[in-house]
């Protein structure tokens, strides 16, 4: 007779950004894969604590009123880890009929985590199947890094699920929100599925009205984004769009030309269209004619860029740099976590941005408690414009990296006569823990230079002689962890160079 079997699912890590948070919410999903039952209790512990659901489960031998039932998926614990980290519809809704999802909160203040350091939450889920009682223990790894603070720059997440998309089961937008907050976000924006969101997009307790309330309760702006599928495949992502129109463009209704026509007439002149993911394999960006899309994903669900991505990227910064040096505007690179389900947002893609005049952030509560939030003065137009403007890193684990040109910052041009001194600085504000070895600059002509980085939090000067035409330079900041683990990069974006002489 085959043993009933418990799978408990829940996050492959936790990341905490700031050291005083005290408690955390974990999201689980448990399910019977032979036996159908129901969930008696559910607990979290840290090390050395006693697991708390020892007293609940005597309570529940018999099924309660209010008991979350479990039916049998008949579905390997591989199977449906894999179901959730793609995202697949069909798990998340055969999940939601049949197992159960929930948050679980636990004490993380004994813990007393040092910059860098790592420990373990136990969560325990006991049950009842087909008359037997079952337990199934999990560990997750709790790891603390500390968020960088650099004066003007706002670290987010702009490409981030919840449960308004259909391949998502849990989460809804306030706990994504939470989650922001409480680990030093500067901003959040929330992309679901158009699909999922169709004309709940401007109602009353609607779409908009939840990020809304999210961003009242929280103090970080929470912007309304929303991922659009084109008719011929690739996914867009739709910013700074009207949020009293009665609902977001379609979804795989518009070929890529027309989408972002679509987009772009939404929140006129406001409004625009980022391509995400672009070399996924299942949603590969189609038609590259199409130029009026503002950004592309370097960075997505990753540490790393993708190689396709940064080759296609410098295509057309290139391709687009006599309209650059007239009107400022060319493809910004992002990076993105794409996060569903049970992933965290920023855990893997993560964009610092620099707005023009930003302030620091203006206390008016401490601690974690979501009504005394700290209140900052970015609002959610700084987001939208700084994006537009392309005054970003994209960053595979919240590390942050920038240069200036002769003074000129990311996003920004710089002049100079052919043959003079450029004089670039670098710096470089490693995530906790982490350690930045190696930085490229790269620039239009297909050139490289690898630097040291030398001691941490210094900056790294480096001159060289301005060439005889206008071109553009980006940086490549690697990073990694203690013992070179968990190597990741940031990537900048440009700073162009207008060359005025000879």
């Amino acid at each position: 007779m085959l043993r009933e079997s418990l799978t408990v699912l829940v996050p492959d890590e936790i990341e905490i950004n700031k050291p005083d948070l005290k408690r955390i919410s974990i999201s689980v999903v448990i399910a019977s894969q032979r036996a159908d039952g129901f969930l008696t209790a559910l607990s979290a512990s840290p090390p050395g604590s006693r697991d708390a659901g020892e007293d609940l489960v005597a309570l529940a031998s018999e099924p309660l009123p209010d008991s979350p039932r479990l039916s049998a998926l008949h579905l390997s614990t591989d199977e449906l880890k894999a179901g959730l980290e793609a995202g697949d519809e069909e798990t998340a809704a055969y999940l939601a009929r049949a197992g159960v999802c929930r948050e679980v909160e636990v004490d993380i203040g004994e813990l007393h985590l040092e910059d860098g350091a790592t420990s373990f939450v136990t969560v325990t889920a006991h049950a009842m199947l087909r008359g037997r009682r079952v337990r199934q223990s999990v560990q997750v790894p709790i790891r603390f890094s500390a968020l960088p603070e650099v004066p003007g720059w706002y670290g987010g997440d702009g490409h981030v699920h919840t449960q308004w998309s259909p391949d998502v089961v849990l989460l809804p937008i306030s706990r994504r929100v939470r989650y922001a907050r409480n680990n030093g976000f500067g901003f959040i924006i929330i992309t679901d599925h158009e699909d999922g969101v169709g004309e709940a997009w401007s109602r009353p307790g609607g779409y908009c009205a939840q990020c809304r309330a999210a961003e009242e309760e929280y103090g970080i702006p929470v912007l309304p984004g929303i991922e659009i599928d084109t008719s011929v495949g690739g996914h867009c992502l739709a910013y700074w769009l009207d949020e009293d129109a009665p609902s977001a463009p379609a979804n795989g209704k518009l070929d890529a030309r027309g989408l972002l026509r679509e987009i772009e007439r939404h929140n006129y002149p406001r409004s625009y269209g980022v391509v995400a993911h672009p070399f996924a394999l299942r949603q590969k960006w189609r038609d590259w004619t199409v130029e009026n899309f503002v950004g592309l994903e370097i960075i997505n669900r990753s540490r790393k860029s993708s190689s396709q991505a940064v080759a296609k990227w410098f295509e057309l910064l290139h391709r687009d740099l006599p309209r650059t040096l007239r009107t400022g505007k060319f493809v910004v690179g992002l990076a993105n976590s794409d996060c569903h389900n049970l992933q965290e947002p920023g855990g893997r893609g993560f964009t610092w941005i620099r707005p023009l005049g930003a302030q620091p952030v203006r206390e008016t509560g401490t601690g974690d408690a979501p009504d005394t939030p700290k209140r900052s003065t970015l609002t959610r137009e700084d987001v939208w414009r700084t994006l537009r403007q392309g005054r970003a890193v994209a960053s595979g684990s919240k590390d942050l990296g920038f240069f200036t040109l002769n003074g000129a910052g990311i996003g920004e041009i710089a002049s100079a006569f052919a043959g003079s001194t450029l004089s670039f600085t670098f710096e470089w504000h490693p995530a906790g823990g982490r350690t930045c070895r190696k930085i490229t600059l790269f620039s239009g002509d297909g050139g490289r230079v690898v630097l040291s980085p030398g001691r941490p939090k210094l900056p790294l000067r480096y001159e060289t002689r301005c060439p005889r035409e206008s071109t553009f330079y980006v940086a490549k900041f690697e990073f990694s962890g203690p013992g070179r683990s968990k190597p990741s990069e940031v990537w900048t974006n440009p700073v162009f160079l207008r060359v005025t002489g000879i």
